[in-house]
C-alpha cells in the first residue's frame, strides 16, 4: 500500500515539515520524520541553538541588572 494511500485510509492530512512547511513523507516504521531534508533539520537545530544563546544572554542581563540600549539613530547602523 503505498503511502498516499495509507494516507487516505487513516483519513490524516499529510504532515509538514516545520522549517518550511513541504510536505513530509510518511514511513510504515519507525519514528515520523519532522523534517523535509537534512538541510532543514539543520536549519532547526542552528535556529534552536541561537535561542538558547539569547535566552543565556537576557538571564546574565538581568540578573547583573544591566541594560543595554543600541541607539539606531546613528547613520552607520542605516541599511540603504
Amino acid at each position: 500500500m503505498s503511502n498516499a494511500a495509507r494516507q487516505l485510509e487513516l483519513g490524516q492530512a499529510s504532515p509538514r515539515c516545520e522549517v518550511c512547511g513541504v510536505p513530509v513523507s510518511i514511513k510504515p516504521t519507525g519514528r515520523p520524520r519532522q523534517y523535509c531534508s537534512n538541510r532543514c533539520r539543520q536549519k532547526a537545530a542552528r535556529s534552536r541553538h541561537i535561542i538558547q544563546i539569547l535566552v543565556s544572554i537576557e538571564r546574565m542581563k538581568a540578573d547583573l541588572g544591566i541594560e543595554i540600549a543600541i541607539d539606531w539613530s546613528d547613520e552607520d547602523h542605516r541599511v540603504a
